[in-house]
């Protein structure tokens, strides 16, 4: 137990999904931009997958992922504007100042992960967690929302939204109580560390190739903190002299 590397195929635990593609993952991001009156798009909402856990495979044996907190670089990502006849789910409604990006790490997908392995224990989400994460994925999907308006006069009231909340319990519990059927990873859990040490997931690389990307940035940073105390010992020691 501690910080650790490992390199493996990420599977899913659960039965992962992005929204705006429907494509089976380990992780996923869905940023919703609209468009200003200069015509530039600005972010208006954001929800991720990081609550859920997934699994890595080195080739020698299994261990649970719990991505949250991570800093997740990723090769793929996909952007959805309304009406788009091939994508389904969050991007086929809305209006023309409005589009979708989504970035997601498909199953199967070989990462890297740099994190802080520890007991199993308390990982998996709750009961209440689930709940919430099942109201989240309700309200990215326009035509599940429509089956909720009864009266069809396009939008949820107070019985309606009761209706939605009590079918998200409902599944909630049916996943909580099919997790006795999920077949067994080894006892520990990769996530964020304590004490601000490094938390990062990326995708088909190892420790050396992100070593090699970002070792000229990390010595460039060197080189200016160095300059930077230089300068300041300098102005410290003109005005000491001053006094």
């Amino acid at each position: 137990m501690g910080l650790v590397e490992v390199c493996g195929r990420g599977t899913r635990h659960y039965a992962l999904v992005a929204p705006m593609t429907q494509s089976a993952c380990v992780w996923y991001r869905l940023r919703k931009y609209r468009r200003d009156r200069n015509n530039h798009w600005t972010l208006s909402s954001e929800s991720d997958s990081s609550h859920v856990p997934f699994v890595l495979d080195d080739g020698s044996g299994r261990i649970m992922v719990d991505p949250a907190g991570a800093t997740i670089k990723v090769k793929t990502e996909q952007t959805g504007y309304p009406g788009e006849s091939t994508l389904i789910g969050a991007a086929v409604e809305g209006g023309p100042d409005e589009k979708w990006v989504e970035e997601l790490i498909y199953e199967g997908t070989t990462l890297y992960v740099l994190g802080y392995a520890r007991p199993l224990r308390g990982v998996c989400p709750s009961l209440r967690e689930r709940a919430v994460a099942a109201l989240r994925r309700l309200k990215l999907d326009p035509r599940a929302l429509h089956r909720y308006d009864t009266n069809g006069d396009g939008r949820l009231d107070a019985d309606e939204w009761q209706t939605a909340r009590d079918d998200a319990e409902r599944l909630a519990i049916a996943e909580q109580l099919s997790e006795r059927h999920v077949p067994a990873v080894d006892q520990a859990v990769l996530g964020k560390p304590p004490r601000g040490l490094p938390f990062l997931i990326a995708e088909g690389q190892t420790g050396t190739e992100l070593a090699r990307r970002y070792g000229w940035f990390a010595a460039a940073l060197f080189v200016l903190g160095g300059v930077a105390f230089g300068l300041a010992l300098k102005f410290s020691l003109e005005f000491f002299r001053l006094l």
